[in-house]
């Protein structure tokens, strides 16, 4: 199943202005909105979503830089 895309717009709306709320950057709180998005996900929609981590890489004049999670 699916979600609307204005559903999916609300949800972003509801996490967003819970953490400008909290005085949190949403630029980097990709986890909370994976997290919650998870949360909802879950509770209002019956659908099985797990949050999922990612990976940052950042090249500093040649040097790079990676931080990663990975699961099984």
């Amino acid at each position: 199943m699916l979600i609307k895309q204005s559903d999916y717009h609300r949800i972003y709306k509801v996490i967003n202005s819970l953490l400008v709320n909290e005085n949190a950057d949403p630029a980097t709180a990709a986890m909370y909105f994976s997290t919650f998005g998870a949360f909802i996900l879950k509770q209002h929609y019956k659908l099985d979503a797990t949050p999922k981590g990612g990976l940052a890489a950042y090249n500093l004049d040649g040097t790079l830089i990676l931080f990663a999670d990975h699961r099984e």
